[in-house]
């Protein structure tokens, strides 16, 4: 599985897998063998920072990709719009 595992960064992932792009009706893309689909709106972009983590764990783990990418990772949240599901 390429999704989650890789940087999109260093690599196209689109080329070493199988999956076909179709577009929602909204004008999204999604991908035709995806069992489950959820189309969302942007409702908002932060920061995350050390600072923000109670857990020592946690904080190390933030503070660590920092240290690998140079940037700090952002979290993106939205509001689910409509979701669709394959048929079994």
């Amino acid at each position: 599985m390429q999704f989650g595992m890789k940087s999109g960064r260093d690599t196209d992932k689109m080329k070493t897998t199988n999956l076909t792009m179709v577009m929602t009706p909204d004008g999204n893309p999604a991908y035709k063998e995806a069992k489950l689909i959820i189309e969302c709106k942007l409702a908002e972009v932060t920061t995350v920072s050390p600072g923000d983590f109670y857990n020592p764990e946690n904080r190390k783990f933030v503070e660590d990709a920092h240290a690998e990418t140079g940037d700090w990772h952002k979290v993106v949240m939205g509001e689910i719009t409509k979701a669709w599901k394959t048929r079994d």
